[in-house]
């Protein structure tokens, strides 16, 4: 990476993924694309993203990996960084327009919040052939909510292999405590599948205790 770049050439290149992916974060969540305007957009030294009302405040390490085309190994596959980080930046563009409709800290309504975001990122991410980060995903959060798993967006069947392996082999330490990304995207998926968009569960989320 060049020693000469600054913060704004980072910022650039954050809002050049934003831009690219903003129509069709819009299309999944049944929104015109001018519905809302785009969030702002602010790096921060952490290693999470999150939603800050009209801000959204990405990783700034995430970014740096995504910026270098670097790649990890998870679950023993191979994922780019830059997928990591687009999924960063979808996650918290459908939580910026969820807060439009609802109030996304209150506590009955975190399966909704959460899930959404993930079912989002996966299926946007999907549809960019970005198998390995789905996989590992959608492999996780099955693992962590308990879940048989089924194939709700006809992967490729060595993808689904290692989905199933990976819940089987249980390589993860369990918690006791029920992850509200898990839960609420493996009960959307259960309950609703993959849609071509998630309008209804934009203005009509769900209890998490719907959710179980």
């Amino acid at each position: 990476m060049a020693k000469n770049l600054k913060e704004d050439d980072f910022l650039f290149y954050s809002y050049d993924i934003l831009c690219k992916n903003w129509p069709g974060i819009t299309k999944k969540l049944g929104l015109h694309e001018d519905a809302f305007p785009k969030p702002e957009v602010k790096l921060i030294k952490r290693n999470y993203s999150e939603c800050d009302g009209e801000i959204i405040k990405l990783s700034y390490y995430d970014m740096l990996g995504s910026y270098a085309h670097e790649k990890i190994v998870r679950q023993g596959l191979e994922v780019k960084c830059e997928d990591i980080f687009k999924d960063d930046i979808i996650h918290e563009s459908v939580h910026y327009l969820q807060d439009k409709f609802y109030n996304i800290g209150d506590s009955h309504y975190g399966y909704t919040a959460e899930g959404l975001a993930c079912m989002v990122g996966i299926d946007l991410l999907l549809e960019k052939k970005a198998y390995n980060f789905v996989a590992t995903e959608i492999a996780y959060h099955f693992a962590e909510a308990r879940k048989d798993y089924k194939d709700y967006f006809s992967l490729p069947e060595k993808y689904n292999k290692h989905i199933e392996d990976f819940i089987k082999g249980d390589y993860y330490k369990r918690s006791k405590k029920k992850s509200p990304y898990a839960k609420g995207f493996t009960f959307i998926c259960e309950t609703y599948g993959r849609c071509d968009n998630y309008l209804e569960l934009l203005i009509n989320p769900f209890y998490d205790a719907e959710a179980g």
